[in-house]
């Protein structure tokens, strides 16, 4: 290799090196995300989701860096990987539960294992192939470049921890509000003018009912429970859903399911189609018969 090209080289190594302890340290974040929502305050879930979006920023850069460094293949197959698995998070989080099998999200956990450990052993080939590029009498220089890795991973988890307080547009992850804490003035306009076509029991009401009551035990039991009564997730409690068939107007009900809360309600405004919700609404109003 020429050797102009030969500090390039290494620049994209260096670079590869700390975006990929910038990973790591943003993992260990998403863990404590996941952990203060489910054990301390679930309005959590915004920021855990928020830095969730952020994850393909640090995965791009390694694929790039790594072809600007020419380091050997594995490091751009591990791009590769980190990638396929960073979207496998999306699948089980959302397509999982739409798809009638629920039981899979519980994989969303065990993927971001997978994706920590991937990292770290990113990270580690990157620093043998760095340190390599440095005589061993080099110290000093080595020092600094850990001390840099450790500035940035440092910096990735303040990064992380101020997640919390941006909002993504087009997130599909909830309306951003406490469903409990909401009252029907909190229905948005838009929800508030439509009008449910299945009625609440009357004329095709039934027929809707039924269809509803099959997608309610495919998309609702896991977290509603098998009666509808709601059930402990971690720090909060799912609704009960016959008390909302008394409490909750037909609007707030379709706004809910499709625009999700903040509590970790999903919005299933993409996974269900408006007559399906409909046909939802109209089950969840027959509970109170």
């Amino acid at each position: 290799m020429s050797t102009w090209l030969q500090p390039i080289r290494l620049a994209g190594r260096v670079g590869y090196l700390i975006v990929s302890c910038m990973l790591v340290a943003l993992v260990f974040v998403q863990v404590f995300h996941a952990g203060f929502a489910v054990l301390v305050d679930a309005g959590n879930w915004t920021a855990h989701r928020n830095l969730g979006n952020l994850f393909s920023l640090p995965v791009f850069a390694m694929g790039i860096l790594s072809l600007i460094g020419w380091m050997p293949v594995r490091f751009f197959l591990m791009s590769l990987l980190l990638f396929g698995l960073y979207v496998m998070q999306y699948i089980f989080l959302y397509a999982m539960p739409q798809s009638g099998a629920p039981a899979l999200t519980a994989l969303h956990p065990v993927n971001a294992l997978v994706i920590g450990f991937t990292g770290y052993t990113a990270v580690r080939g990157a620093w043998h192939l760095v340190a390599e590029a440095w005589p061993a009498e080099a110290k000093a220089r080595r020092g600094a470049l850990g001390l840099a890795a450790a500035a940035c991973a440092v910096l990735a988890v303040s990064v992380g921890l101020r997640t919390g307080t941006w909002a993504f547009a087009g997130d599909n992850g909830g309306s951003g509000v406490s469903l409990a804490a909401s009252t029907e003035s909190s229905v948005p306009a838009p929800y508030l003018a439509m009008q449910n076509p299945f009625g609440d029991g009357a004329g095709p009401g039934p027929a809707a009912a039924a269809a509803g009551e099959q997608i309610a035990q495919q998309r609702c039991i896991v977290c509603h429970a098998p009666e509808y009564k709601g059930k402990q997730l971690g720090a909060v409690r799912s609704a009960d859903l016959t008390a909302s068939a008394h409490n909750r107007s037909a609007q707030f009900l379709m706004w809910a399911i499709s625009e999700g809360g903040q509590g970790g309600m999903p919005a299933w405004k993409n996974g269900l189609t408006e007559e399906q919700r409909w046909q939802l609404v109209t089950f969840i109003k027959s509970l109170k018969q």
